[in-house]
């Protein structure tokens, strides 16, 4: 389990801890899928700005966190680590 941020309806930021689990593996063995195990991570957290981060093909920015981490394009690599707000290719 991790902790995650999520946005209310009213704007208001909450965390919650989330399981997340392999993307397409829901065999009940499921594994964690750790953000920090991503190609590209270590570049795309050391990237602080929206427009050059969205200009990596390799990393997409979470808007709800302000956080540029390593991309499946329309996802974050590991889709619950930004559930709000993502860009990518802007």
């Amino acid at each position: 389990m991790h902790e995650a941020l999520f946005q209310n309806s009213d704007g208001s930021v909450v965390k919650k801890y989330v399981r997340t689990i392999a993307h397409g593996d829901l065999s009940g063995n499921e594994m964690a899928c750790d953000i920090t195990q991503k190609d590209f991570y270590a570049a795309c957290l050391n990237i602080k700005d929206c427009d050059l981060c969205t200009a990596s093909p390799h990393c997409g920015w979470c808007e709800l966190r302000k956080t540029c981490l390593p991309s499946r394009m329309k996802e974050s690599a590991c889709p619950n680590e930004c559930i709000n707000g993502w860009k990518f290719g802007t």
